[in-house]
């Protein structure tokens, strides 16, 4: 059954002055609209890389009955905890007090989660980081649990667009991992992860649903 919040009345002002992530307020209507169709009101999420939460607190301020637990790295902190401040202010409780984490340094997080979001995460870490983010989903997820993760990637070892491969060529010049294939993602679970749903998305992105098998 999908139950769907109303937007608390007056939520947008406590947000107006904070700093804003352009994509992420882009992205977040579309994937608040799959997030629903998917049936995933109820889900206990835990997200890894949450920038500033705006897709976060978008999704948990429409779905009351999600729980939402965001992270980030160190040095992006205190921008994700003025978000998450300005969302206790108008009620969205079921944002969770971020935590800091990141990959490779960090113990995994734990809780009692049934699905983990990424959202514009593997093509910016390094592809070790990459690939360790990717063992310790496997080994966290039971089996049947989702991986939920948003963004551009490669399919059978091509870009999807033009555009995407200007943008793999700028990531790689900033020192980032660039774009992943699919598959590639799939091959590093060592057969724990199948893909279960595949949806394309605004601005050459994809929604992809990992099941844990």
């Amino acid at each position: 059954m999908t139950i769907i919040q109303p937007p608390q009345s007056h939520a947008a002002d406590v947000f107006s002055d904070l700093p804003t992530l352009t994509a992420a307020e882009n992205n977040k209507g579309p994937i608040l609209d799959k997030w629903v169709e998917l049936e995933f009101n109820e889900r206990k999420v835990l997200e890894i890389g949450s920038g500033t939460g705006q897709q976060a607190i978008h999704l948990s301020q429409h779905c009351y009955q999600l729980r939402w637990q965001p992270t980030e790295v160190k040095e992006n902190f205190e921008r994700l905890n003025q978000w998450w401040e300005a969302s206790q202010k108008v009620g969205i409780i079921n944002f969770l007090k971020p935590i800091e984490y990141t990959i490779g340094d960090d113990e995994f997080p734990a809780g009692d989660f049934d699905t983990i979001y990424t959202s514009n995460v593997l093509h910016i870490v390094s592809r070790a980081h990459a690939k360790q983010l990717v063992e310790q989903i496997c080994g966290t997820l039971a089996t049947g649990q989702k991986w939920v993760c948003y963004g551009p990637f490669k399919q059978n070892n091509k870009f999807t667009t033009e555009s995407n491969k200007e943008f793999n060529d700028w990531l790689m010049s900033e020192g980032h991992g660039g774009l992943m294939d699919l598959e590639d993602v799939v091959k590093l679970s060592k057969g724990k992860l199948e893909i279960e749903t595949l949806s394309d998305m605004p601005a050459n992105n994809f929604f992809v649903v990992f099941n844990r098998c």
